[in-house]
């Protein structure tokens, strides 16, 4: 019946009934692209007119061609092709999928009109998800300041991507709804920065892949874990604050091969319990903990911070303050790694349940100038080189006060030269770095004599 003979019993015999499709030539094209439509129709009576329409509306352009070439705008995209031929018999087809055109920033907010593709605060989306889903790798979904709900996770699905408030994590909290695991950082270069997570029960803060960064957020008030290292990350300029777990509230395990070490950097960790187990245990990964505040934390059954972690290097802890945490019988931090870099740190009323001092746990342990109450009470291993001992003299927020032991005598390294303490300050601000988390520095006024 046709230019040539079919295969099989049966001649295929042409239908006179209207019949046809289209296809796309890509359902992601990139931003500011044509995206070519071709119609493919059969049957009917030739000649065929053709109206393409893009979310229900007829593109002007898109009558009477069988081929559209469009640039689609960013966000979500439906296609409907409807084809009539000459005896006016009509047809109309959908697309085989929906058309994504991703846009390098958008906005989530409660007062926006939630309209794709959310590229501006007044098309802000109502949920983050949504936002995320539209935002380019690389791109940044901004979070305009609110007291929002989080009924489901976010997760990071797409490389590079940030998501950050506008405004800071105080004016930036995202009550997590029950059962809810609140952030889960599951692609590569994910950054979440400036928000407020609390109220959750499941875990607030997954680093699910390596080279994941959170920054400038408050994980406060849950009953569950607040963060799991399950792969190299950075916690950054960060409060874990009231927090109370039957396991951890910081436990560091990592579940990909060669993740190397993460870095806990100028963090406060505050007046947090775990009712079963080590309260910040670090295990199977390298850590690095550098300027971070651990303060009035507690654990009910097991020492404050547990260390056994030298499968991806020597864990350090530098410069930091320690004051307050109360443990079991055990010491507040007890280290069964075989080496650990503990140095420039204050160590200051640390006790047991049973109101006895105990300064560190037993293990092998490399440290230099730490300042640390009670040394000589230390029944659970000799600590090397303790330096200065007897109290640092603090205020009551653990900054140094005048003439205290601390001043001028840390230990200098390359990394102080360009960095902050907690308080934001240079980390050297007079002839030398000064031990623990905060520099000194004077309070009220002075005179300048000429």
């Amino acid at each position: 019946l046709g230019t040539a003979v079919d295969i099989g019993a049966y001649e295929h015999v042409p239908s006179a009934e209207l019949d046809g499709s289209f296809t796309i030539a890509t359902l992601t094209p990139a931003r500011n692209t044509t995206t070519r439509l071709k119609a493919v129709v059969s049957g009917g009576t030739a000649p065929y007119s053709y109206q393409w329409l893009i979310n229900g509306v007829a593109v002007a352009e898109g009558t009477d061609q069988s081929t559209l070439d469009y640039i689609f705008p960013g966000g979500n995209h439906t296609v409907t092709l409807v084809v009539t031929d000459a005896a006016d018999a009509s047809i109309e087809r959908g697309a085989p999928g929906t058309v994504t055109v991703l846009v390098p920033e958008t906005y989530v907010g409660l007062s926006g009109s939630n309209t794709e593709p959310y590229d501006t605060p007044a098309k802000a989306a109502h949920d983050i998800f949504d936002a995320h889903s539209l935002t380019d790798a690389g791109g940044t979904v901004r979070v305009l300041p609110g007291n929002y709900t989080l009924a489901s996770q976010i997760k990071f699905s797409r490389a590079n991507v940030t998501i950050r408030s506008t405004e800071g994590p105080e004016k930036t909290v995202f009550a997590v709804a029950p059962g809810v695991s609140a952030v889960n950082l599951a692609a590569a270069g994910a950054i979440l920065d400036g928000i407020t997570l609390e109220g959750f029960n499941a875990t607030a803060v997954t680093f699910y892949y390596n080279d994941t960064i959170v920054t400038n957020c408050v994980i406060r008030r849950g009953t569950a874990m607040a963060i799991n290292f399950g792969a190299r990350g950075l916690l950054a300029n960060c409060t874990v604050e009231g927090v109370t777990n039957s396991a951890q509230v910081i436990y560091m395990a990592s579940n990909q091969a060669g993740s190397g070490t993460s870095t806990l950097r100028n963090c406060r960790f505050l007046k947090n319990r775990s009712t079963g187990n080590y309260t910040f245990h670090f295990y199977n990964q390298g850590v690095l903990v550098r300027n971070c505040l651990f303060a009035g934390n507690d654990s009910s059954s097991q020492p404050i911070i547990r260390i056994h972690s030298t499968q991806m290097g020597t864990p350090t802890f530098e410069s930091c303050t320690f004051v307050d945490n109360v443990g079991t019988s055990w010491a507040s931090v007890e280290n069964t790694s075989s080496t650990i870099n503990f140095r420039n740190n204050v160590y200051s009323g640390n006790v047991t349940k049973t109101g006895v001092t105990t300064p560190l746990g037993a293990g092998a342990k490399l440290s230099a100038n730490n300042c640390v109450v009670d040394a000589t009470n230390n029944t659970y291993g000799t600590w090397a080189d303790i330096y200065l001992t007897g109290e640092p003299g603090l205020r009551a927020n653990h900054e140094p006060r005048a003439g205290s032991v601390c001043i001028d005598h840390g230990l200098y390294q390359t990394w102080m030269t360009t960095a902050l303490d907690l308080n934001g300050l240079p980390r050297i601000l007079k002839k030398s770095v000064d031990i623990g988390a905060f520099e000194w520095k004077m309070v009220g006024s002075f005179i300048l004599v000429r």
